[in-house]
């Protein structure tokens, strides 16, 4: 009976309905979801997908919405109780889901409601805190960058704790062997990325991030790529561009680790030159394990990308090449995106290279035509030597233009300005 219950609930449009007297099952239905979840049944009768649904949107409800009582759960009596700590328990179960839940699709769900859960306390941190939802006003006025880091707010102390707990999560997720999922907590980590500025506020937790990224892509990174590990990469390598982009130059230039003196952003640019080049790890790769916890097994694979193509479809050399060609491209675009932006690191100053690459075309035409002597022509002939001459030195200059022109087009980290 809870089995159906909860299928038919569908998820979280219950929320959204605002039925009488719905607030006062919300304990009941967290009691009901845990004991779904923490079984072993995977069969297409569990609704173990919408159950996570439903957590995950309960999950990111402000703390304003949740009601005071709620009605105590497995009691034959109809008793009401507080239960101030709802989130609490809510986030316990879906961290347990996103850790150790055998389907593909309930992983999914959970792994993505921590990111929103993630980007919603990054985003309004004193706003989860508060109890009497009388949260006061405050416009954020811009600052320039210079200015932006002495004025800039310490959150370290009133954003939830358990942020980087979450974080761990996602980032052990980058390093499923199922595409889908690895893609999933890929993305997720990318909509984060958007408050880089917070989570760099949060102590060690920038290093961790962009250190797992790395790891992971050198996990993805095989030798032989399908057009699923063609996603799982592109997808990990945009993302790493988002989260440098989104940290300061100070930030990426600190160490990973406190016994270390690689900075960050040598790591970064180390594995996009070892993707962009097609060289292959010949050692075996440590795996990122902070929770011992986690499970990298899926029992019950009911998630299927449309277009994916990959089970059945015999991989020839030109689809390999092809997924090749555009993992490099990918790995190549984002670290020029990275030097051009970046304060052109590592030379802070601005353009690394601006006048030896110049090249004015009208000078080669005014110089060596105008010295060349025009002799008259006979009484009865016209003279030919000037304008063979001028000829020839018109081809030798259309020659110099080609030259210059592929060697500028050759240059790396090409800029073109038009007049």
């Amino acid at each position: 009976m809870a089995y159906t219950a909860l299928r038919y609930l569908g998820g979280p449009r219950f929320l959204s309905l605002l039925l009488p007297g719905h607030t006062l099952l919300l304990l009941d239905l967290v009691h009901a979801a845990t004991v779904v979840l923490t079984s072993s049944e995977t069969g297409p009768h569990a609704p173990r997908a919408q159950v996570a649904g439903l957590l995950g949107s309960l999950l990111c409800f402000p703390r304003t919405s949740l009601p005071g009582p709620v009605l105590q759960p497995s009691e034959p009596h109809i008793d009401l109780m507080e239960c101030p700590d709802l989130q609490e328990h809510v986030l316990n179960v879906v961290l347990r889901c996103a850790r150790r839940e055998p389907t593909a699709k309930a992983r999914c769900i959970a792994i993505a409601s921590l990111g929103q859960w993630i980007l919603q306390n990054l985003t309004n941190p004193n706003g989860q805190q508060s109890g009497d939802g009388e949260a006061a006003f405050k416009q954020k006025v811009p600052h320039h960058s210079s200015e932006s880091g002495s004025r800039r707010p310490s959150v370290t102390n009133s954003v939830s704790p358990r942020i980087r707990e979450a974080f761990q999560v996602i980032l052990q997720a980058l390093q499923f062997k199922h595409h889908t999922i690895a893609r999933l907590a890929s993305e997720t980590l990318k909509l984060c990325a958007e408050q880089g500025a917070r989570i760099e506020q949060i102590e060690r937790l920038p290093q961790l991030i962009i250190d797992t990224v790395c790891l992971s892509l050198d996990i993805h990174n095989v030798p032989h790529p399908k057009e699923s590990d063609k996603t799982v990469l592109t997808s990990l390598l945009l993302t790493l561009g988002e989260l440098c982009m989104s940290f300061s130059v100070r930030t990426l230039q600190q160490p990973k680790h406190h016994d270390s003196s690689e900075p960050l952003i040598l790591i970064v640019f180390r594995i996009l030159y070892k993707i962009a080049t097609g060289l292959q790890n010949g050692e075996r790769i440590k795996l990122f394990t902070t929770d011992e916890d986690f499970d990298s097994t899926v029992v019950l694979d009911d998630v299927r990308e449309s277009g994916s193509g990959d089970a059945g479809v015999y991989q020839t050399s030109e689809s390999i090449a092809s997924c090749q060609s555009a993992i490099r491209l990918c790995a190549k675009t984002v670290a020029m995106h990275l030097i051009t932006n970046l304060g052109h690191f590592p030379m802070g100053i601005g353009a690394t290279r601006l006048s030896s690459l110049v090249d004015e075309q009208d000078d080669l035409m005014t110089g060596p035509v105008a010295t060349v002597p025009v002799h008259p022509a006979g009484p009865g002939g016209s003279s030919t030597g000037p304008s063979v001459a001028t000829l020839q030195r018109e081809n030798s200059i259309a020659g110099a233009r080609v030259d210059a022109m592929e060697h500028v087009l050759a240059s790396p980290n090409l800029q073109l300005l038009m007049l």
